[in-house]
């Protein structure tokens, strides 16, 4: 048997890292002990070859051909089809399923819980338009512009008329061709709250941040609303029939 302190001197020998005086001791010992010298004879032969061994660089691709060379198919898990009642248990009963389900519950409650709030503060204030304009007689109204419209192919007024901080915009026209109708606003002084169509066959809207088009065919009686946010706001009104322009008019609304 080998003393285990002898055989890492060993090591350190051949690697040129053991002391003189352990070396000398080292060769005592193996003088009295066969097995460790014959033990380090085979050392010393394993080396010599191993120096006279050409080193083999192994190929770029070799990781790829070994994992190519590899069948994952032996090893992948069966896929096995679970019954409806065994998919429905799972779905039930597995944890992370609770976690999720019970998640989006309580998430989908406290939407709806706040939804009123958001629903106030992100739809335009018209409670008032519903409460007041809604049920004031016209009368309310007093007229701030009258404008008459008569072509070839357009007859009609366009009424501008104000209540408190309230404006309305009546439109009755009738018209034998297609005709354009823009309102122009600055949404800081004046707010769009709902147009109403009273008698119109055919209302093609389009709505921007501050403008309002409205494509009229055959006959159009209908009603804007705006809110009144400043004073000296703006409303610009332009109507036009068969490619020419037939009113052009800005009004300033104390």
């Amino acid at each position: 048997m080998i003393d285990e302190k002898y055989i890492e001197w060993m090591h350190l020998a051949i690697d040129g890292k053991l002391s003189r005086k352990d070396r000398e001791k080292l060769d005592v010992y193996l003088q009295s002990n066969a097995e460790a010298r014959e033990f380090f004879e085979q050392l010393l032969r394993t080396v010599e070859i191993l120096d006279h061994t050409e080193e083999i660089v192994p190929p770029d691709d070799l990781k790829q051909r070994i994992m190519s060379s590899i069948d994952f198919s032996r090893y992948a898990a069966k896929e096995q089809k679970a019954s409806f009642a065994e998919r429905l248990t799972e779905w039930f009963y597995r944890p992370q399923a609770k976690l999720v389900y019970a998640f989006a519950a309580g998430l989908l409650l406290g939407l709806l819980a706040l939804s009123p709030f958001w629903f106030k503060y992100a739809q335009p204030d018209v409670t008032d338009l519903s409460g007041t304009i809604g049920v004031l007689p016209d009368n309310r109204f007093r007229t701030i512009e009258e404008i008459p419209v008569q072509t070839s192919g357009l007859a009609g007024t366009i009424e501008i008329k104000k209540y408190q901080q309230f404006i309305s915009v009546n439109i009755h026209i009738k018209t034998i061709n297609t005709a354009q109708l823009t309102i122009e606003f600055d949404p800081g002084l004046l707010q769009w709250n709902r147009f109403i169509p009273q008698d119109a066959e055919a209302v093609n809207l389009k709505y921007k941040s501050n403008t309002l088009t409205f494509l009229l065919s055959s006959s159009t009686e209908m009603s804007l609303f705006f809110r009144q946010l400043q004073p000296d706001a703006r409303l610009t009104l332009r109507l036009i029939g068969d490619g020419n322009l037939v009113v052009e008019k800005t009004l300033v609304i104390e």
